[in-house]
C-alpha cells in the first residue's frame, strides 16, 4: 500500500474491466492516466484529432460488444470529440468517454480550457458525473460501467478535473467496489411470450427483423435455434447484419434492400431494432398497413415507436428468444415452405444483382456499382468492411452481405460522415488478420485522412477504397434534382489526389480510373502490408438509390 493519483485510480478500475486499450489524445490533464496506463500495461491509440479517438473507442465497443474507452483533454480536447459521442449515443454503443477539466481550485478565474463541459455532453450520455473527490475514482469509473452496459447501451461520461486527477491519496483510503454490476439479464414475462407464440403460430408469411439489441445481447445461438425451429425468415439492419451466415437458408440479407417481400408480410417480429429510418419508421412502405407486429426491445421506452405493436415484450433478446423457444417446443410448428419462398427470391435477387453490377461496361468514369460489385466479388468471407460517406454508404450496404456478426459497420441513423478511418482502425486492431476494407466518397475521407498518420504508426494497415466522383454527391444530386443543374452550390470538390497524401504520410497508394484495373490494384494494396488508399473515379451523374428518394421526399 502507499500513495496513488487519480490517474492510477481510474487506470486500475479500466485494468479490471479487462480494457486493453484507450483512444486518446494527449493533453497535461490527461497524463496522470497515460503514466497509469504504462505501468498497468493498457496501450494508448493517440489520433491526430480527437473525433477520431471518439470514433475509434464507439467501433472498439462496437466489435466486441463492450465499452471502448475515449479520453481526451479538457477545453477544446473535449469539444473536439463531441460529435464521435453524439454518433456513439445514436447508436447506443457501450462506451467510456473521460475528460479532464480545468482545476476546481481555479474554477471562475478564467482558467486554461475552462468550460462547463458536462452541460455541453449531457444530451449525449445515459449517465455523467464530475468527480470531486480522488479517492472516489475508481468508483466512479466502476459506475460508469454500469450504466454503459446494463439495459440498452449507451454512453457513460466521466470528468476529472486537474487537481482531482493529480492529487494523491492513502491507497488504501480509496475506493475499490465489488459486485458492481448485474450478472444476469432480463428476460420477458410468460405471458408476453405466449402471446407473440400465438401470433407467430397464426401467422401465414411471418418474418424476423433484428437489430443491434440481438447483436448486444450475443444473441447468435439462441437465434439460430429458434429459426430452425419456427422456420422463420431472418432480415438484418445494420448492427443485426452477420447474426446469421450468409449461406444460412434463413438469413433473407438486409431488410432495406427487401422491402417488397417485407411489404407481403403479414406479421413482423422486430427483435431489438428500433423503427427508425432504416426501417421507414414502420412506414407502408416496407411494412403492410395490416401486418401485426411483435418487438422485442431491453428498453421499454422504444416499444411501439412509430407503428402500433400487437405485442411488446421488453427483455433481454437472447433471454426473450430462449423463452420462446421452449414454449414452442411444447406444440411445435413450420412455416418452412414460406421460408423456402423467400430464401429463393431473396438469394436469386442478391445473386443476379451482384452479377449485374459486374456488367457494367469499360467507360470512365467508372460506375459505382460496378465499384462496388469488383469489391465484393474479391473480399474474403470473414472480410471487415466498414461504409462511410452519402451515396457510397449506400451502395455499400446494398451490396455487401456479412457472414460473420460485428463485421460490417456504417454510423447509423445519425449520418456522421468520417467515420470510417477510424472504424477501419479500430477493426484492424481487433482482428490484425482479417481484410479490413473502407469504402468512402471524396468528402467523408477529407474529414480524417490524417489518421493514416495513425494507422503507420500502429503498423494497421487497413485500405480505403474512395469512390470519387469530385463532390459531396449526395448533397449536389438532391440539388440538380430541386433546383436545377444551373443551382449548384458548395458541392464541388475537385480532382484531388487522396492517394499522394497517403502515400506521403507513409502509406500506399494509387489511382484508379478503369473498372478492368480494380481487381489488381486491390490485390497490390493488400499485398503492400501497408496503410493503402485506392482513389477510383467514379460517375458523377450517377447517384444511389436512397440520393433519388431523399430528393423526392425534399421535393415534395
Amino acid at each position: 500500500m502507499g500513495e496513488v493519483n487519480g490517474g492510477h485510480l481510474v487506470v486500475r478500475a479500466l485494468k479490471r474491466e479487462g480494457v486493453e486499450y484507450i483512444f486518446s489524445l494527449s493533453g497535461g490533464h490527461i497524463d496522470p492516466i497515460y503514466q497509469a496506463c504504462l505501468d498497468e500495461g493498457i496501450k494508448v491509440i493517440d489520433t491526430r484529432h480527437e473525433q477520431a479517438a471518439a470514433h475509434m473507442a464507439e467501433a472498439w465497443g462496437r466489435l466486441n460488444r463492450k465499452p471502448g474507452v475515449c479520453v481526451v483533454t479538457a477545453g477544446p480536447g473535449f469539444t473536439d470529440a463531441i460529435t464521435g459521442v453524439a454518433n456513439a449515443w445514436e447508436s447506443r454503443t457501450p462506451m467510456i468517454f473521460i475528460s479532464g477539466r480545468s482545476a476546481i481550485s481555479q474554477t471562475e478565474t478564467l482558467a486554461l480550457q475552462e468550460l462547463e463541459q458536462i452541460d455541453i455532453i449531457r444530451p449525449f450520455i445515459k449517465w455523467g458525473r464530475v468527480a470531486y473527490e480522488t479517492h472516489r475514482l475508481d468508483e466512479f469509473t466502476a459506475i460508469a460501467f454500469r450504466h454503459a452496459t446494463t439495459g440498452r447501451p449507451g454512453v457513460s461520461f466521466l470528468e476529472i478535473p486537474m487537481d482531482v486527477m493529480y492529487k494523491t491519496v492513502d491507497e488504501k483510503t480509496a475506493v475499490e467496489p465489488e459486485g458492481y454490476r448485474p450478472r444476469y439479464q432480463p428476460g420477458g414475462a410468460e405471458k408476453g411470450l405466449r402471446a407473440a407464440t400465438k401470433l407467430l403460430r397464426e401467422a401465414q408469411k411471418p418474418a424476423i427483423i433484428i437489430g443491434s439489441g440481438a447483436y448486444y445481447a450475443h444473441a447468435e445461438e439462441e437465434l439460430k435455434a429458434f429459426c430452425e425451429l419456427a422456420d422463420i425468415p431472418v432480415f438484418n439492419n445494420l448492427m443485426g447484419r452477420g447474426m446469421l451466415r450468409g449461406c444460412d437458408i434463413h438469413n433473407a440479407g438486409f431488410a432495406m434492400a427487401s422491402s417488397e417481400t417485407l411489404a407481403a408480410c403479414d406479421l413482423i417480429f422486430i427483435l431489438g431494432s428500433r423503427l427508425g429510418l432504416f426501417l421507414n419508421y414502420g412506414g407502408s412502405t416496407i411494412f403492410s398497413p395490416e401486418a401485426k407486429v411483435i418487438q422485442v426491445d431491453i428498453d421499454g421506452e422504444e416499444i411501439g415507436r412509430n407503428r402500433k405493436i400487437d405485442v411488446g415484450i421488453v427483455g433481454d433478446v437472447k433471454e426473450v428468444l430462449r423463452g420462446l423457444t421452449e414454449i414452442i417446443y411444447e406444440k411445435p410448428y413450420s412455416h418452412s415452405g414460406w421460408l423456402e419462398t423467400v430464401s429463393h427470391e431473396v438469394k436469386t435477387a442478391r445473386k443476379n444483382m451482384l452479377k449485374n453490377m459486374l456488367t457494367f461496361g469499360e467507360e470512365e468514369p467508372i460506375h459505382p456499382a460496378r465499384l462496388m460489385g469488383e469489391i465484393n466479388a474479391f473480399l474474403d468471407n470473414d472480410a471487415v468492411v466498414v461504409a462511410d460517406g452519402g451515396d457510397t454508404s449506400v451502395w455499400t450496404l446494398l451490396t455487401q452481405e456479412p457472414y460473420e456478426p460485428g463485421h460490417f459497420l456504417v454510423s447509423g441513423g445519425f449520418g456522421c460522415l468520417g467515420v470510417g478511418i477510424p472504424y477501419g482502425l479500430a477493426a484492424k486492431l481487433r482482428y490484425p488478420d482479417k481484410q479490413v476494407l473502407v469504402t468512402m466518397g471524396d468528402g467523408s475521407a477529407g474529414l480524417n485522412l490524417m489518421e493514416f498518420n495513425t494507422a503507420v504508426r500502429f503498423n494497421l494497415p487497413i485500405v480505403m477504397v474512395i469512390s470519387n466522383d469530385c463532390s459531396w454527391g449526395m448533397i449536389r444530386h438532391g440539388q440538380e434534382k430541386i433546383f436545377g443543374s444551373d443551382r449548384v452550390v458548395g458541392c464541388e470538390l475537385g480532382e484531388v489526389a487522396y492517394e499522394k497524401v497517403v502515400e506521403a504520410l507513409g502509406g500506399y497508394g494509387e489511382r484508379v480510373t478503369k473498372a478492368k484495373d480494380i481487381k489488381p490494384a486491390l490485390e497490390r494494396a493488400f499485398a503492400s502490408n501497408k496503410p493503402a488508399c485506392l482513389n477510383v473515379f467514379t460517375d458523377p451523374a450517377v447517384g444511389s438509390p436512397t440520393a433519388e428518394l431523399l430528393a423526392e421526399l425534399r421535393k415534395s
